[in-house]
């Protein structure tokens, strides 16, 4: 009869090793396990990946820049049919 401890932990091929280790989101978790159970009475603010904060300025920053790369888009669109017009008219 196969022991309790070899049914919960089997014996894994070199990838499936691999996939078993702790990585990219399943690392995160952990950390945020850790620290949530090793902070107890703190007030703590989750900024992890599945509770975005909005930072005002960043905001305005990110709408700034999207704002300016439009305008910009919107000239060369500009330019690029002035050039045809002219192309065509010639």
């Amino acid at each position: 009869m196969k022991s309790v401890i070899n049914m919960i932990k089997p014996a894994l091929t070199k990838i499936g090793a691999q996939m078993s280790n702790l990585t990219g989101v399943r690392a995160i978790m952990k950390d945020i396990n850790e620290t949530l159970r090793a902070s107890k009475g703190k007030e703590l603010y989750n900024l992890s990946a599945g509770n975005p904060l909005i930072l005002p300025e960043v905001e305005k920053l990110w709408r700034d820049c999207t704002a300016d790369l439009l305008a910009s888009l919107n000239m060369v669109r500009s330019f690029v049919v002035t050039v045809q017009v002219k192309v065509i008219h010639h």
